[in-house]
């Protein structure tokens, strides 16, 4: 070091007065433009400082927010928890009671049953004993006293069984009320956990939301710290990828935000779904009882038509056979004793009775082919009510909207006597004091049979007509108020043609021939001109004024 400080002390020596002051100059720059970056740089320093001393009171003020948020969700959770707790306690308290009140059933089921066949076989015994002894007619106060005890015994066996169907009844009740707070569980566990996606979605805004304050405070210092009109990013290669970070943060939150929309509507519609499965079982569970009551009923029903039908074709062979009997006797005595009259006689019974079956066959199946038709009847009834409620409300809905009145005359147009309409109003189904139908149809006096009796096409196109006519005829006075409008408006500007038609007149009264024939034609010019402008439409007060039509002299002069 001492070699270089004698080497530049010689070189100090060596230069010139004026060299030396130039390098006194270079110092002096130099010297100032260090002193001017030491003073960017403590700027730098100071900013840096305040921007972190902003960023610690931010984070402070943030995570004092946080501590409190999180503390009443902590409440909150805890307070739910400690409600579903207490709810499932009582639940499984139910459950494990109605367990023990199911148990102490059976067991009363069981005993009954037992009691049941105990009952049973003392029955027999006593069944047995009578038929086995021979009882003799002296011993009939002992068969009465077995008759009383058969009779106890049956009184106490209908008794055990109306308490048997009671316990089922019971146990019955008791399941559909497990199967109940099972499924109140079932709701309380998925509320639960709906509560704690919607907890752990709160906590996910919650980051996005401290992230984007962090960002903005940051922003913000910037903005504070960093003059006006300094070009902060420029073209740098740091400000692009700066953007380019910037627009991927926000595309994954928006894809976050994207998910957790599905994610929650995800559990609504599992949620959904379970409680729609519920649905299903009960209802398929319901019907499925249902069907199987229709089933023994049709069963039970069917049972007591084949016994009916098979003691009715037992029946009528006993009689047949006691018909051949009689027959066969009948024709025995007839030729032991030479009667032929019976022979007849039997021949045209057993031709009536043929035609008695014919007959018979033949109104079965008339009956059959008119049971067809009344269901054909039936069906068609209904199809012709659907259609009169159908015309029934087109018909409310025209007169409602057009406000239509109708009277005799109109009935009578569509072919509907005046008789007919003096019986529908004395019937209360009309209002012949102020025949309005708006009325009448909304207190629904013009039923399905007047709309039968009328002809629902015939009377819904009266309708529609007397409502077109309506249409025309308002929208005719609207026409004819335009029409006045546009009169009235047109009235100045006649006025004005007259006043200058007056104007030319007096002149030409006033001055001599010669000079009066140049003005008067200027002047005449002149206000065709104008009225030549003014046969286009304009505008007045929003209506539109139409061309005035001037006459022409031969006009005037025919």
């Amino acid at each position: 070091m001492s070699e270089q400080n004698e080497s530049i002390l010689l070189e100090i020596d060596d230069l010139h007065r004026d060299d030396l002051v130039e390098q006194y100059k270079n110092l002096s720059k130099a010297y100032l433009r260090v002193k001017n970056e030491n003073d960017d740089y403590k700027q730098q320093i100071h900013n840096n400082l305040l921007q972190t001393k902003i960023l610690i009171s931010t984070q402070t003020d943030l995570q004092s927010e946080l501590d409190s948020i999180n503390e009443s969700h902590n409440r909150e959770i805890q307070e739910h928890n400690k409600k579903s707790s207490n709810c499932i306690d009582l639940l499984k308290q139910k459950i494990s009671e109605l367990d023990e009140e199911k148990s102490q059933l059976e067991q009363n089921l069981n005993d009954v049953k037992q009691r049941l066949k105990s009952f049973v076989q003392e029955c027999a015994d006593m069944k047995t004993i009578l038929l086995n002894k021979t009882v003799s007619r002296k011993s009939d106060s002992f068969s009465d006293n077995l008759l009383i005890e058969n009779e106890n015994l049956q009184q106490m066996l209908n008794e055990t069984k109306n308490c048997l169907e009671q316990k089922i009844a019971e146990c019955h009740k008791n399941t559909s009320t497990i199967e109940e707070l099972n499924e109140r569980i079932l709701c309380l566990e998925d509320n639960l956990e709906s509560k704690k996606n919607e907890i752990e979605e709160k906590s996910l805004t919650f980051e996005n939301l401290q992230e984007t304050c962090n960002e903005m405070s940051i922003e913000l210092a910037m903005l504070k710290t960093v003059p006006e009109n300094s070009d902060r990013k420029g073209n740098s290669l740091f400000a692009e990828v700066d953007d380019q970070r910037q627009k991927m943060k926000s595309i994954l939150q928006g894809e976050r935000s994207h998910y957790l929309e599905m994610k929650k509507l995800f559990n609504a519609k599992e949620i959904e779904i379970r409680r729609l499965k519920r649905e299903n079982m009960n209802i398929k569970l319901e019907i499925q009882s249902c069907s199987n009551i229709f089933k023994r009923g049709e069963k039970i029903a069917n049972e007591s038509l084949t016994a009916q039908i098979a003691s009715l074709k037992n029946e009528k062979m006993i009689l047949e056979r006691r018909l051949a009997t009689t027959e066969t006797r009948l024709i025995d005595l007839a030729k032991k004793q030479n009667l032929g009259w019976i022979e007849t006689l039997i021949i045209t019974a057993n031709d009536e009775q043929r035609e008695l079956k014919d007959n018979q066959s033949k109104a079965m199946y008339e009956n059959s082919s008119l049971a067809n038709c009344l269901t054909q009847n039936h069906k068609d009834l209904a199809k012709a009510r659907l259609e009169c409620v159908q015309f029934k409300m087109m018909i409310n809905r025209i007169i409602d909207c057009n406000n239509i009145k109708i009277n005799e005359n109109d009935f009578l147009d569509i072919g509907i006597s005046s008789e007919l309409f003096e019986n529908l109003a004395e019937s209360k189904t009309f209002d012949t004091s102020t025949h309005e139908t708006s009325s009448m149809f909304d207190s629904g006096a013009l039923n399905e049979s007047t709309i039968q009796l009328i002809g629902g096409h015939e009377l819904l196109g009266h309708v529609i007509t007397k409502a077109n006519s309506n249409i025309i005829e308002s929208l005719k006075v609207e026409e004819n108020k335009e029409n006045k409008e546009n009169v009235e408006n047109l009235k100045p500007e006649k006025k004005i043609v007259s006043e200058h038609v007056n104007v030319i007149q007096e002149k030409e009264e006033a001055k001599p021939a010669k000079d009066s024939e140049n003005v008067d034609k200027k002047f005449i010019n002149k206000t065709l001109d104008e009225f030549k402008e003014s046969k286009l439409p304009r505008k007045r007060n929003g209506v539109t004024i139409k061309r005035i039509v001037i006459p022409s002299k031969n006009s005037q002069k025919s």
